[in-house]
This record gives C-alpha cells, sequence and structure tokens, in this order.
C-alpha cells in the first residue's frame, strides 16, 4: 500500500528498456551531404521565352560544365529549349506549345522574352 507522500523528496531512477541498453529509437547521427554546385535559370512567368532570352541567360553564366543546371519557364520556343539543352541545362516548363521564335515573333512582335 502506498501512502500519500511516502515518496516525496526522493529520487527516483528512470528505468531503462532492456537493462538499459535503450530501446533503439535514437535519432541516428548526422550525416554531411555534400551539396553541389547548381544553376537555375528563371524566366518570367506567362511568357514565351526566345532564343534571345536563352542567349542572353547563357551568356551570363560562367561555366555550366561544373554545375547541375536547371532553366523554369512558362513557355520556351523550340530554338530556346535546343540551345538550353544543348548547353546541357534541364529545362522544365508549364507549357509546351511548340512555338518556333519566327512564329512567335510574327503573331505578338518582340515581347517574347
Amino acid at each position: 500500500m502506498v501512502t500519500p507522500g511516502r515518496h516525496i523528496g526522493r529520487r527516483v531512477r528512470a528505468r531503462g528498456h532492456r537493462g538499459g541498453r535503450g530501446a533503439g529509437l535514437g535519432a541516428p547521427a548526422r550525416a554531411a551531404i555534400p551539396i553541389a554546385p547548381l544553376h537555375l535559370l528563371l524566366f518570367p512567368q506567362h511568357v514565351v521565352t526566345t532564343s534571345t532570352a536563352a542567349t542572353r541567360a547563357l551568356a551570363k553564366l560562367a561555366s555550366l560544365a561544373e554545375a547541375l543546371s536547371f532553366a523554369f519557364a512558362h513557355d520556351a520556343t523550340v530554338e530556346a529549349r535546343a540551345l538550353l539543352e544543348g548547353a546541357g541545362v534541364k529545362v522544365l516548363t508549364l507549357r509546351s506549345f511548340g512555338w518556333t521564335d519566327a512564329a512567335y515573333r510574327e503573331l505578338h512582335g518582340n515581347t517574347g522574352v
């Protein structure tokens, strides 16, 4: 029978699971994850990226060979996509209408990026 106040002020040692070896639920040791250089080319939203914009963006990057490179665009012309992919850039677009530089320029003028 336990009487009230009997254990007040008494130190209680925590019971270890399986003889004090722990339950094996501890977090694993942190491992160092090497972070490789990365280039991101971000083109404006809701605009078709033309080869002119792709050429300007590629000229600003010093060395694509050393880093993994991605280009994010709303849409890109066939020529812009070929330029970027030829330089080793992985192109990600929300749409792929299949514009060419000439067709886009003819329809929209020089509003493409």
